[in-house]
């Protein structure tokens, strides 16, 4: 073939190659991953190069694991070149791959697609029978909550089902909680089917053949309305139903209890919070009982405005608070002020005041997205919050000898702390006119009595531990000095310590488990050590200086030592009239009567001596406090201010050092006016950031509020 030939044989295979449109297979899968067992859906639509629909193109689709092919599905494209297709494996999932081969016009391409898998999360699911149990022949409500192994909230679906036919269908809310309404049968099992985010089966157990039961019918501003229902084998009696919050009776009704019976309770009275509400029989034995959540917005409402959407560094900000009650008239309120870095802000620990006092306080289990609740724009959340108490608030009687120990309540927290002096005789005690005396080094001026009570016992008031400025208070018995007692003080941080300790500290950055990171820099002259123990050679001293000045004056008092008019030789017998005492640390040569002996230039010696380094006995703190029949316990600090710099002073704004502070303000006493106003100024500092301001408090009648706002700090232009 010449040249020319071959030219033209080449240009027809390029026209060619043009003419016939390159293919492309575009794939998706119905989810974005899958758990064990899971169906699975694949999308494929046959495409030109150009994006151009290719229709009645061929599909043959594999699905592969471990190297094996498992099955293998053909199947011709429409007119718009797509197909859909649909695997229901039987085994797992995990590692699995899918080939897809695609023919089109004599053209031919292939698609690998790994398949996203994910591990199943263990899921949950637990029911609560509205006021404790499931009673065949009467409605009840069965509400649910399903959470995954941490304590999330999963979003499920599935049926009830009664004798393993389907009764009812449902599916979850808000933080994966829901409810369903039935009668249950007697001699008749019911299960929880689940469909999604997977199948499962859960039995329902406990169903009573008879019983009353309690259930909340209605709960509007006006009244909470609750239907009580007994089992026709259960005689006729006279019932009674209680309502009470954080510990008060607000509501108490009777009534003859002959089938069914509607009780209607005011709640106008009630303050916001959970409300108790317990069914007691005719001898007020308990029988039911069940939270439900009144006046949701009876708090107070916090308006916060700053006087500039947008700050400089170093730049004043003005910030006016006005705080309302629910029918928007005015309220004096104590709240409390925080602007903060917002990358400190925990979302996932967002507590506030009422939270805290409403909700977590009373509830069970781990607490998800509690501000939820309390926001108003969730149309939701009454019902949701009613969910949550049906659940985590879920609460039934179970009347046992074995269930109604003694138990004392152990309270931590004191206004003031008590203590007593042991080893007094009775006499001395009922001739009464005994006191301890209290005392603080650290304020030489701050002296005062205390009475001791017929059993010994006194108490130290918060004033006298905030007197210290943060420094101990002593506690001195007033007894003679050879009387040897014991003081015993119940030291409230000792047990607030203990207590922290168990506690589970919340980061506003969420931990993740890391490999350990060697720091970079350069090993080669040097070696690593793995760990290393430094020891230091000096004593240790008190920290407290009291405490010091006792310890010296114990050393005096224990020991007989003395040192001769030489100075070098301790307890000299040729001196036993010396007073001088030894020095810690000093060596000193000490005598030895051994006899005598022959010396090898013949003299005889009566003495031997060896050197020391004399040290005084070492006495605990404890110890310094027994002997001196004293006691004592760590004060605190009353009132401490926030630093605020002063950027309008010139000597400030011209400072060189620069301003970090991620906290601009912490002001935990701004109280408004009869008006429910109040105003407060502070300064940005030299991060342009975004900061959170958080509000929240409370007014003389015992309303909460919070509210949170934002202040943005840029740059200043120079």
């Amino acid at each position: 073939m010449n040249d020319a030939a071959d030219f033209h044989a080449l240009r027809k295979i390029s026209v060619r190659k043009n003419i016939l449109p390159q293919i492309k297979i575009n794939a998706t899968f119905n989810k974005p991953v899958y758990e064990e067992n899971s169906a699975v859906g694949l999308q494929l639509a046959l495409r030109a190069k150009n994006g151009d629909v290719l229709p009645n193109g061929a599909f043959e689709v594999s699905w592969w694991r471990q190297g094996k092919r498992l099955e293998t599905i053909s199947k011709k494209a429409d007119q718009q070149g797509k197909v859909s297709l649909l695997f229901q494996p039987q085994d797992t999932i995990a590692g699995s791959l899918i080939k897809v081969r695609a023919t089109q016009g004599g053209q031919q391409t292939t698609l690998n697609l790994p398949l996203p898998y994910q591990k199943a999360a263990t899921i949950q699911f637990h029911t609560f029978p509205e006021g404790g149990y499931l009673v065949t022949g009467i409605k009840s409500k069965l509400a649910f909550m399903a959470v995954e192994a941490g304590g999330g909230p999963v979003a499920v679906a599935g049926t009830l089902q009664e004798d393993g036919k389907p009764l009812l269908s449902f599916k979850s809310g808000h933080a994966g909680m829901g409810s369903l309404n039935f009668v249950p049968k007697e001699n008749k099992s019911y299960t929880i089917k689940l469909t999604e985010p997977r199948n499962a089966t859960y039995e329902i157990r406990d169903i009573r053949t008879k019983g009353i039961t309690l259930r909340l019918t209605e709960n509007s501003k006006e009244s909470l309305v609750f239907t009580i229902t007994k089992s026709p084998s259960i005689k006729q009696q006279q019932i009674y139903l209680r309502a009470q919050t954080r510990g008060r009776i607000y509501s108490m009704a009777k009534g003859i209890l002959k089938d069914s019976l509607q009780i209607r309770l005011p709640r106008q009275e009630f303050p916001q919070g959970i409300a108790e509400v317990t069914l007691f029989d005719e001898t007020l034995r308990p029988l039911a009982e069940r939270l439900v959540y009144v006046n949701l917005d009876k708090k107070l409402y916090i308006e916060a405005k700053l006087d500039k959407d947008t700050y400089g560094t170093r730049a004043k900000a003005t910030l006016k608070v006005k705080v309302t009650d629910e029918k928007g008239q005015p309220v004096p309120a104590h709240l409390g002020l925080s602007v903060y870095d917002k990358l400190y802000r925990n979302k996932e620990d967002d507590k506030n005041i009422l939270i805290h006092y409403y909700l977590s306080s009373q509830l069970k289990g781990r607490l998800y997205d509690l501000a939820y609740y309390f926001e108003p724009q969730n149309e939701g959340r009454e019902k949701s919050l009613n969910l949550l108490l049906l659940t985590q608030g879920w609460r039934r009687y179970v009347w046992q000898a074995s269930s109604l120990p003694a138990v004392a309540a152990k309270q931590v927290i004191y206004n003031n702390t008590p203590g007593a002096i042991e080893g007094l005789r009775a006499k001395e005690l009922q001739a009464g006119n005994l006191f301890a005396m209290l005392f603080s080094p650290e304020n030489e001026k701050y002296k005062s009595l205390i009475p001791l009570d017929p059993a010994g016992r006194f108490t130290v008031k918060s004033q006298d531990l905030a007197s210290t400025g943060g420094g101990y208070v002593y506690i001195r018995s007033m007894v003679p000095e050879n009387t040897r007692l014991r003081i015993d003080i119940q030291d409230p941080f000792t047990a607030i310590e203990a207590i922290r300790k168990r506690k589970r500290m919340s980061y506003p950055v969420k931990y993740t488990e890391e490999k350990e990171e060697v720091p970079a820099f350069n090993m080669s002259r040097g070696v690593r050590l793995g760990e290393v123990l430094i020891k230091g050679r000096g004593e240790a001293a008190f920290r407290d200086k009291y405490m010091g000045s006792l310890d010296s004056l114990a050393k005096l008092n224990l020991t007989t030592d003395y040192v001769c008019l030489t100075s070098i030789i301790l307890n000299c017998p040729c001196h036993p009239g010396s007073r001088r005492k030894p020095v810690e640390g000093k060596e000193y040569t000490v005598l030895r009567d051994n006899g005598y002996k022959f010396l090898p230039n013949g003299r005889i010696a009566f003495w031997d001596f060896y050197r020391i380094n004399y040290k005084y006995p070492k006495l605990t703190e404890e110890e310094l406090l027994r002997r001196n029949n004293m006691g004592r316990v760590k004060g605190y600090y009353a009132y401490k201010e926030f630093y605020q710099p002063n950027y309008e002073d010139q000597n400030e704004q011209s400072a060189s050092l620069p301003d970090f502070r991620n906290t601009l303000i912490w002001e935990p006493s701004l109280i408004t006016d009869k008006n429910g106003e109040a105003t407060i100024s502070f300064f940005c500092s030299d991060l342009p950031l975004l900061f959170t301001g958080h509000i929240e408090g409370v007014s003389g009648e015992g309303l909460l509020g919070s509210t949170r706002f934002e202040l943005s700090v840029k740059e200043a232009k120079k």
